[in-house]
This record gives C-alpha cells, sequence and structure tokens, in this order.
C-alpha cells in the first residue's frame, strides 16, 4: 500500500468514525485541511463516490465502507441497511403506501434494532443509494445531523431480499460504473487546453459557436461547487455534439431505421443518439454512458426534482464530465473516418 493510499483509508475511517459518533462528517474545509499534503486527494475521493458533498460538510457513502476494506465495519453498515429496509418493507405491508416521514420510518427501524440509535441513523443515511427500492428522499440537516424527511419506496419492496443482497448489487454496479470509465482512460482522453483547439473538428460554425461557449463556461465551474451545472452542461454538450454529426450526415441520418419524422433539429436526445449508433458516429459504449447523462439532464428540471427528491452529486458530474471527454474523442475519430473515406467517382 502506497503512503497516498494509507492516507486515504485513514481519512475514509476517521470521517466514518465522526458519522458514527456525531452524526455529521467533517466540515468541507476541515476534511481538506486533513489532506492537505495529498494535493487532489480530496477530489480524487469525491470523483469515486468514496465521500459526498452535504451542504457544507462531507460525509461517508457506502463506498466509504467498500473503501476501507474493513470487515467488521462493512458488515455494520451493511447490518443498518438491512434494518431499514425491512423497516420500510413493514410499513409497505401494513400501511400500503407508497411515502413515509422520516421520523416513522426511524420508529419503526429502532424497533427492529433493538434501541440501538446509532446502527439506524446510519441505514437512514446509507439507505438514499439504494434506488432499486428508493424512489424519493428528502434529506434535512439539523443540530443533531442528518436526517431523513420523507423516504418514498417503489413496489419493487414488496420483493425484498435483504439488506445484504441489495449491498451486494449495489456494489456490483460501483464496479461495472468503474470499469466503464476505465474505457475513458485508457482511451486517453484527457482535459483539453481549450475550447477552440477542442472542436476544430466541428464543421458547422454556428453550431461549433453554441459548443466552445458551453465549453468554455463549464471549465470556468470547475472551481466552485455547482455539481448540477455540470450535468446539465455536460448533457446539453453531448446532445449539441451528436446533432452536429447527424446534420453533417443529414441524407443519411433521414434514412436511417431509427429516424423519427421532422427535421433532425426538433429530434429529442434519445433519438439523436440512437441515429448516431445506427450510423456508427458514436460507439456502443459511448451510448450507454450517454444515457446516463440523459437520465440526469432530465432529473434536473425543478419539478421532477422536487417530486422525486434528485439530488446531483459531485460524483455524478465527475462521471458526466468523463462520458463528455468519452464522447467527444468518439465524434472527433468519426470525423477523422469521414474525411479518409475516398469519395465515390
Amino acid at each position: 500500500m502506497t503512503r497516498v493510499e494509507k492516507k486515504a483509508r485513514e481519512f475514509v475511517r476517521d470521517l466514518i468514525e465522526e458519522y458514527l459518533k456525531t452524526g455529521r462528517g467533517f466540515l468541507r474545509h476541515q476534511a481538506r485541511l486533513r489532506l492537505r499534503d495529498f494535493p487532489g486527494l480530496f477530489d480524487s475521493l469525491a470523483g469515486q463516490g468514496v465521500i459526498i458533498h452535504v451542504g457544507t460538510d462531507v460525509a461517508p457513502t457506502v463506498s466509504a465502507f467498500e473503501y476501507i476494506a474493513d470487515k467488521q465495519l462493512e458488515e455494520y453498515a451493511v447490518g443498518s441497511v438491512d434494518i431499514v429496509l425491512r423497516a420500510l418493507y413493514s410499513l409497505y405491508e401494513e400501511k400500503g403506501l407508497s411515502s413515509y416521514p422520516g421520523e416513522d420510518v426511524v420508529a419503526a427501524a429502532l424497533k427492529r434494532a433493538g434501541a440501538d440509535p446509532t446502527k439506524v441513523r446510519l441505514g437512514i443515511w446509507l439507505i438514499q443509494e439504494f434506488k432499486e427500492y428508493i424512489t424519493h428522499y428528502v434529506s434535512i440537516q439539523n443540530e443533531t445531523g442528518y436526517a431523513a424527511k420523507e423516504i418514498s419506496v417503489g413496489d419493487s419492496i414488496a420483493e425484498l431480499d435483504g439488506g445484504a443482497a441489495a449491498w451486494k448489487r449495489l456494489a456490483e454496479r460501483h464496479i461495472s460504473l468503474k470499469r466503464s470509465l476505465a474505457v475513458q482512460s485508457a482511451a486517453s482522453v484527457g482535459p483539453p487546453t481549450s475550447a477552440s483547439a477542442t472542436f476544430s473538428f466541428l464543421r458547422n460554425g454556428k453550431l461549433r459557436l453554441i459548443v466552445e461557449h458551453d465549453y468554455d463556461e463549464l471549465q470556468r465551474i470547475a472551481t466552485v461547487e455547482a455539481p448540477k451545472a455540470e450535468v446539465v452542461l455536460c448533457g446539453g454538450l453531448i446532445e449539441a455534439l451528436v446533432l452536429h454529426q447527424l446534420v453533417c450526415h443529414r441524407k443519411r441520418a433521414i434514412k436511417s431505421k431509427k429516424a423519427k419524422p421532422g427535421p433532425i433539429e426538433r429530434w429529442d436526445f434519445r433519438d439523436l443518439i440512437e441515429v448516431a449508433i445506427d450510423l456508427r458516429l458514436m460507439t456502443s459504449s459511448a451510448h450507454k454512458l450517454s444515457n446516463f447523462v440523459r437520465e440526469y439532464r432530465n432529473l434536473v428540471h425543478p419539478g421532477r426534482q422536487w417530486r422525486e427528491g434528485i439530488r446531483i452529486r459531485r460524483e455524478e458530474a465527475d462521471v458526466a464530465r468523463s462520458i463528455l471527454n468519452l464522447v467527444i474523442k468518439d465524434i472527433r475519430d468519426s470525423s477523422v473516418r469521414s474525411k479518409r473515406r475516398p469519395k465515390r467517382p
């Protein structure tokens, strides 16, 4: 284990213990000070989803318990999730509702936990990551820490097979996402130096100006904590890039078996991507990753965000940036191939 890895695990363990003790994580500036001798480590942990920003704090996630490789602590966390999931199942079975006040869930969980408030508090915090059961989660922060104001479940809770099984599935999804993003790293897609150099392959002047402007804005907000804005900009840039490619191949695009009626400029994001895949202007891996950005982009509309309790976090923004870089490479490579393809006589 390297010195950096050792420090990272030590920091994450301390963060977990702080949460178990106080119900809160570290203040963000204090967390950065703890890691001041290891430049980039804080942002790396946030990017990996090991820690999460909560207001002015940082707190541990499910990935934090996997990261420190402490079997005892991870089993404790799995047990806490199991308690809360089973409490939600009981409420669902008893009341037949889908949404419950946070205090009702806590009360039901405490009955199962044998009056262990620390374990219940941890489970209530971690449960928001289990999207296969949790459809809506509204959290609040008060003097005693983080609490759930309202928790909603889907009908899938009726098929609950326990916290351990749910934890394992979530861990597998984390691994799958990391492997997908490794494609981007393996392709050596790095952050470009300037928008004008990055998008020199775009032939439509008007659209290129829009893309360059939005990309410059994306780089500027990198210095502040604005994950929602980053996801929106990444989604818009991906849509603009795909639109550009289809406009440049308009005749082929409108003849595609995936094409929709009407002008290409009026197609929605999904239609654009499907036609781009059909024309091999994007790889299938980029298609899957772009869907991730599209789903989050759809959820940042205030009405849906309010109804569904969606929170755009730092890890989603980091993933969106990586996906954007992969799509830029895809479309740049496609443009190069088009230039090299000999014209028919």
